[in-house]
């Protein structure tokens, strides 16, 4: 045993109210990362399994991003039309 790990403690803080804005933000960044390195083809970031809807779609035969529908364009995307 390190003789220097009887010194390291661990700072608690108890809350009364946990900061679900931080957490939120942990779990949101976490996915982002994994999404873009499933678009990019590498592998996930942090050695999680894929989600199990996702799993099964790849192994029936559906694969990459690409096989998904894009989000619908939004009034700012949609070209306007001239007469």
């Amino acid at each position: 045993m390190n003789r220097d790990a009887p010194n390291l403690r661990l700072r608690v803080w108890r809350r009364d109210e946990p900061e679900r804005h931080r957490l939120v933000e942990l779990v949101l960044n976490i996915a982002q990362a994994r999404h873009n390195a499933w678009l990019a083809g590498r592998s996930d970031p942090y050695g999680l399994p894929m989600p199990d809807g996702l799993d099964r779609q790849i192994s029936c035969g559906i694969e990459g991003s690409a096989k998904f529908a894009a989000p619908s364009p939004t009034p700012e995307d949609r070209p306007e039309s001239t007469p």
